[in-house]
């Protein structure tokens, strides 16, 4: 399922800079796009499809609590333009 959303973000025109999902369960895209409320309100409209919401206590990130995974946005500073999303295989929840 990671490679699913790897297309979706791909499609999204991400581009993954950073691809250790074999080893460490992680990814990072970048996008050129700035991480503003709307771009994050048509993120999270279009990855609930998908399964995923918006985490309860990580501001700018996603949650998909069946694939056990986080996409979390990281902005840019004020001289840069653009954000990064990193895709993160996450411990399961204990109760």
């Amino acid at each position: 399922m990671g490679k699913h959303v790897h297309h979706v973000l791909a499609q999204l025109g991400y581009r993954l800079i950073e691809d250790a999902w074999a080893e460490g369960g992680r990814r990072s895209y970048v996008s050129n796009e700035d991480a503003d409320r709307d771009l994050l309100k048509d993120l999270q409209t279009l990855l609930a499809d998908y399964g995923w919401t918006k985490h309860p206590n990580i501001l700018r990130a996603f949650i998909n609590a069946r694939l056990v995974e986080l996409l979390e946005i990281e902005i840019g500073g004020r001289e840069t333009g653009g954000h990064l999303l990193h895709h993160l295989k996450v411990a399961p929840p204990r109760f």
